[in-house]
């Protein structure tokens, strides 16, 4: 699986393919963000931790952000 595209609507975010099909979604929380992606991962920043993504929503691992 590829991902395509990250969409965040509220306080979710919406993770697509290549072709529209939605491969999962991640709650952001109500400070949240999304703060990247790739074809093979997705980021979301909550407070000060940001925790990476694999396309089928499975954490791969957090990190402190400055």
């Amino acid at each position: 699986m590829t991902i395509g595209v990250v969409v965040e609507r509220g306080r979710i975010a919406y993770v697509y393919d290549e072709t529209g099909r939605q491969l999962c979604t991640k709650d952001i929380g109500s400070n949240g963000a999304i703060v990247g992606y790739t074809g093979t991962s997705f980021a979301i920043r909550k407070d000060r931790t940001i925790y990476v993504y694999d396309p089928q929503g499975k954490q791969l691992f957090t990190t402190i952000a400055n």
